[in-house]
Order: structure tokens, then C-alpha cells, then sequence
């Protein structure tokens, strides 16, 4: 594995293990599920097999302000503060 995915990986572990957002957490938490799941199922089956949830996840939405500290925490995330 290159360094600079090695150093990618190393960026998210951190902002992983910093993470206080129980809501990113469980969506980080979904999107390894689904990721396990789909490298699993045969490709001719995945359409039947995965359940798109996208009009969901829509309709949950965000509030403005969720929205606007999420982006402040992602921020401070990157720049360490």
C-alpha cells in the first residue's frame, strides 16, 4: 500500500476516534455494513438483494442547523481545532 493512502487511512482513524456526533457514527456504521454487504452478493443479484434507501435518508434530512454544525465539526476536524 502507497504512503499516501497509508497517510489517508492514518487521517481518518483520527477523525474517526475523535468523533463525538452519534449520527455520523451511525451512518460511518451503515456504510460499512452496506459496504460488507454488497462486496458479498453476486453482482447479476444486486439489484434485488440491496435495499436503496435514498428516499429515506432524503426525507430524514437535515435541519438547517445540524447541517451548519456538522460542517463546523467536519472543519475543525480537518484543521485540528
Amino acid at each position: 500500500m502507497n504512503s499516501d493512502l497509508n497517510n489517508k487511512k492514518t487521517e481518518l482513524l483520527q477523525w474517526i476516534s475523535d468523533l463525538q456526533d452519534k449520527d455520523v457514527i451511525l451512518e460511518l456504521l451503515e456504510l460499512k455494513n452496506n459496504l460488507k454487504i454488497s462486496s458479498s452478493v453476486n453482482e447479476s443479484k444486486t439489484e434485488y438483494a440491496l435495499k436503496d434507501d435514498f428516499e429515506e435518508r432524503w426525507a430524514k434530512g437535515l435541519t438547517k442547523e445540524q447541517s451548519i454544525e456538522r460542517s463546523k465539526s467536519k472543519i475543525r476536524g480537518w484543521w485540528g481545532k
